[in-house]
C-alpha cells in the first residue's frame, strides 16, 4: 500500500508522559489539493486519540492494544474536502502507548 508522503508528522516527545493525555498540534501547508487523491492517518504506539483536521474531528478512537508496528489507516474520502490550499492544522489529543509514539498525515 503506498501510504505517500507525510504532510506533517507529530511525534510525542520525553515531556509526554505515558497513558497520560497530550494534545500536540501543528500547521502544514498544502500546494495543490488537486493532486491529492487519499489521505492516510499512520500511527505507532498511540493507546488513544482524537484527530482533528482543521478543527474537524476526523477519528476518535481508542485502541484495543498498542501496537508497535506503524498502522497506516486509509481514511474516508470525504476528509479531502477538509484540506484547504494553503495553511491546514492537525491537533491531536493522545495517550503515548509507548517511546516512538507518533501520528502522521500522508497524502498520495
Amino acid at each position: 500500500m503506498n501510504v505517500g508522503e507525510a504532510l506533517i508528522t507529530l511525534k510525542a516527545g520525553p515531556e509526554h508522559t505515558l497513558r497520560k493525555a497530550h494534545t500536540l498540534s501543528g500547521e502544514f501547508d498544502v500546494d495543490d489539493i488537486t493532486k491529492i487523491d487519499n489521505l492516510y492517518l499512520t500511527y505507532i504506539m498511540v493507546k488513544k486519540m482524537k484527530v482533528q483536521l482543521n478543527g474537524t474531528v476526523i477519528l476518535d478512537n481508542k485502541m484495543e492494544s498498542i501496537d508497535k508496528r506503524t498502522i497506516n489507516l486509509l481514511l474516508k474520502p470525504i476528509t479531502r474536502e477538509l484540506l484547504k490550499p494553503g495553511k491546514n492544522t492537525l491537533t491531536i489529543d493522545l495517550e503515548p502507548g509507548g517511546n516512538g509514539c507518533e501520528v502522521s498525515l500522508r497524502g498520495s
